[in-house]
């Protein structure tokens, strides 16, 4: 258990206070209601020391799980879910139950949270016809995110954003979500939260720091792969648009605390 009065941990609250920070919660994460509530409780001690926090989720999991049920056919295309009619009911259902999870466990915290959808990003249909209901972001409403920051809530934000021209939802990746965030909000630090330690290296140990040109390298001699490529891919974007530390980290008990409170850190940090 980290303590708030050792003077290390103690030297960095006093360092962030008052920065915003960008938490992205991956897939399999959102999987295990005991990691939620361990980290959610991580996510509210920050709340409370003066850190502006902004959670960013999705739902793949239990989107392609629930698809199945329903005999629902999934189709990837270079990653992005193809998103018909059908299939965005499905995907709005799922991000509503994960949202409504993750903001009632941050208040069980006495936090208070407050969970955002298309009421905060503003969407238009991708070019790309094949992908369906699938949206970029055209407009982050800043001034929704400032008002309830500055009110001592932390936003808990699902990937659906609105058509500005037919006013319908538009499925969003979470990634590029968290990303865009970050940039409009001028986040200090963007959080990956996973279900491994960090980037580890060819034997398996934890790399410690990386910068992107590092990541490339280890991209290309294949030790960064799978699942980890999305989530560094993300850091990547974090950092090119203005943020200054990107985390990668997995989602344990004081691991959240650990990796920004301390010297040691628990998991991944990348910078440019």
């Amino acid at each position: 258990m980290i303590s708030l009065k050792n003077k290390d941990v103690m030297r960095y609250i006093e360092r962030f206070k008052g920065d915003t920070f960008i938490v992205k919660f991956s897939g399999k994460v959102l999987e295990n209601d005991a990691i939620i509530e361990s980290v959610t409780k991580d996510i509210a001690t920050l709340h409370k020391v003066g850190i502006n926090l902004i959670i960013v989720h999705g739902a793949g999991s239990m989107i392609s799980d629930t698809l199945n049920e329903f005999g629902l056919k999934t189709t990837f295309i270079n990653g992005e879910r193809v998103t018909t009619r059908e299939i965005l009911n499905i995907v709005i259902w799922c991000l509503h139950y994960v949202n409504n999870k993750l903001v009632s466990s941050i208040n069980k915290c006495n936090a208070r949270a407050v969970g955002l959808d298309s009421s905060l990003l503003i969407a238009e249909k991708t070019k790309k016809e094949e992908l369906g209901f699938v949206g970029n972001i055209k407009e982050i409403k800043k001034d929704i995110l400032e008002i309830l920051i500055g009110e001592g809530y932390i936003p808990v934000i699902s990937p659906i954003g609105m058509d500005r021209q037919t006013s319908m939802p538009l499925n969003i990746n979470a990634d590029i979500v968290a990303g865009e965030l970050a940039h409009a909000v001028g986040a200090k630090k963007f959080i990956v939260l996973t279900t491994v330690r960090g980037v580890l290296n060819e034997d398996g140990n934890l790399i410690k720091t990386l910068t992107i040109e590092e990541c490339y390298k280890l991209r290309e001699k294949g030790v960064i792969k799978t699942g980890m490529i999305p989530k560094i891919d993300a850091c990547i974007m974090a950092l090119k648009k203005g943020v200054e530390r990107a985390h990668i980290i997995k989602a344990e008990e004081d691991a959240l605390l650990g990796e920004l409170l301390t010297d040691e850190g628990t998991g991944t940090m990348i910078t440019e």
